[in-house]
């Protein structure tokens, strides 16, 4: 790119100097920054920026089809809680399991073994170099956190709130079924203390206290024991600690710990078993199946996607600045590398919309194109199933019960009909 020398003086021709700089950038253009920034750092960023992200694609798109307040408080409920607990409670509670299972791991070692532990926890295991003995205590220890973190905050906190929201509804609205929550049928009178369903969620919660504290437990005899372990069994629990280890990153001189991709597909696993187990009929199931499958997809691959073979693309022939190599540069990155001073400020101002509409063009069309079809089309969907599935065979029962034979009458006149007989009427039926 080329630009007309400016001058000073008349014989003293300098290069342009412009003072734009990420600081000049509007309000959305900061926030944009803001949002890269913490991409960036990981640690606890990745599962703000998935919070975020599936908020707007899980509750956002299902408020669109709601049926009325019964639905539009039980999904409510769900989105909202689900989302706190996923997101909000896994780095917290893994820091803790982290610390307790780190303490179990240094059990047997001298002091200056620990220390070596010590300065290791800050690693990750596909990075670290340590004696194969530090090594070997400290990936049991990881995998721990893992399974406790996962097991508190998946199997119990979100997958408890999956079949709370069926105890709600019950309580809250007297609906225990999809269809009736719908308003696909009439729901007659029920006690929600003896509903089927009710009884079942109770049942599941119980169940998922028990599997919790089990795999509590078992993390940390793996903790403490798991370097005890030799063979294939070592190199898989070394790979697994690897594999679903946290993200690390320092604020304020403290280690915190964020969620990785892998620990969103735990999520998922579990969620989605849990969800349909859960499910109240046949129909809850058949709609969240597909619904679940798109917005899984979404959240873990669809912005990839995106960026590779649509905003990359375009950001190379419109707004080549703004490329290093096969990478759009972020903000912080652009600032850094000093290519927002080297701009005209009409053409900065032109790279500056371009960047805001790069940034959010995945999200606009994955969480509002994407999504809204989805729920807009599953409700669609659900409705033909349950007239297809539920209400076309009934009717086509009463029709084949209620008909009679038609006699003919002939010729009409009032005078025939005098002396018709009960027999040749014919009753009709809704």
């Amino acid at each position: 790119m080329s630009f007309q020398s400016v001058s000073s003086l008349p014989h003293a021709p300098i290069p342009p100097t412009f003072s734009a700089n990420v600081n000049s950038l509007s309000r959305l253009g900061k926030t944009i920054a803001k949002l890269e920034k913490m991409e960036m750092d990981g640690g606890r960023a990745y599962a703000i920026q998935k919070a975020t992200e599936d908020t707007a694609t899980s509750l956002g798109s299902r408020m669109l089809v709601v049926s009325g307040v019964a639905e539009a408080v039980e999904v409510l409920f769900n989105e909202l809680l689900e989302t706190g607990v996923v997101y909000g409670v896994i780095g917290p509670v893994a820091q803790r399991f982290n610390h307790l299972f780190q303490g179990l791991a240094k059990k047997g070692l001298d002091a200056s073994q620990q220390k070596v532990l010590d300065g290791l926890e800050g690693q990750s295991i596909q990075k670290m170099n340590a004696a194969p003995a530090i090594k070997a205590r400290l990936a049991p220890a990881r995998l721990a956190t893992f399974l406790s973190a996962i097991a508190v905050s998946c199997l119990f906190g979100q997958s408890a709130i999956i079949y709370a929201k069926n105890i709600l509804t019950a309580y809250s609205f007297n609906k225990d079924s999809f269809s009736g929550l719908l308003h696909l049928k009439g729901e007659n009178t029920m006690d929600p203390s003896s509903s089927p369903t009710v009884q079942k969620s109770k049942k599941r919660i119980g169940q998922l206290t028990l599997a919790t504290l089990g795999v509590v437990g078992g993390s940390s005899i793996l903790a403490r024991f798991g370097h005890q372990l030799t063979g294939g069994v070592q190199k898989a629990i070394h790979s697994l600690a690897g594999a679903f280890d946290f993200d690390r990153a320092k604020k304020g001189g403290k280690l915190m710990m964020g969620m990785t991709r892998n620990h969103l597909m735990g999520f998922m696993a579990i969620a989605f078993a849990a969800y349909l187990d859960a499910a109240r009929d046949k129909l809850e199931r058949q709609e969240t199946a597909p619904r679940l499958l798109i917005i899984f997809a979404n959240l873990l691959f669809f912005k990839g996607a995106f960026d590779k073979h649509v905003v990359l693309p375009v950001a190379k022939k419109f707004a080549p600045e703004l490329v290093k190599g096969n990478e759009l540069l972020k903000y912080p990155e652009l600032k850094k590398q000093g290519v927002l001073k080297t701009l005209t400020p009409k053409r900065l101002r032109a790279v500056r919309r371009f960047k805001n509409g790069l940034f959010l063009a995945p999200y606009v069309f994955g969480t509002v194109i994407v999504s809204a079809t989805n729920s807009v089309l599953n409700r669609y969907f659900t409705k033909k199933r349950f007239q297809k599935d539920y209400v076309a065979p009934v009717i086509e029962h009463m029709s084949v019960l209620d008909r009679k034979p038609l006699k003919p009458l002939g010729a009409f006149s009032f005078k025939n009909t005098k002396n018709l007989k009960p027999s040749t009427q014919v009753a009709f039926s809704a």
